[in-house]
């Protein structure tokens, strides 16, 4: 066996080696495992093992989308910034269809759309 016994599955008590690397039981006299059985028995989790694989691949995903936000924000932020340097400069655009664009209404609506 390697590493220190695991907690009970059933109660949580503190597990006892009974024969060192041979057996071990629950430590609660109460508890139905307090018999001894095979260390190795008594170290088996599939279930919790598969549960905490995936547990650390949810949290790789979580820390993955949190990092791609701090990305995200950061691009809202320059293109702001950006938008907010077009509506000073207050450029009027004029189209071949005679639409005329005044580059700083167009930055502050790009601008308010992005607040919102």
């Amino acid at each position: 066996m390697q590493g220190e016994l695991k907690l009970c599955p059933l109660c949580g008590s503190v597990a006892t080696e009974v024969t060192k690397g041979i057996s071990a039981c629950c430590s609660n006299d109460n508890c139905v495992l307090c018999e001894p059985m095979d260390i190795n028995e008594w170290q088996s989790r599939p279930v919790e093992d598969a549960l905490i694989k995936q547990l650390d691949r949810a949290n790789l995903v979580t820390n993955n989308l949190l990092e791609l936000s701090t990305l995200v924000d950061h691009k809202f932020v320059r293109i702001k910034d950006i938008l907010g340097k077009i509506a000073e400069m207050e450029v009027t655009i004029i189209l071949k269809d005679g639409t005329v664009i005044n580059s700083g209404e167009l930055a502050r609506d790009g601008i308010e759309t992005i607040m919102n």
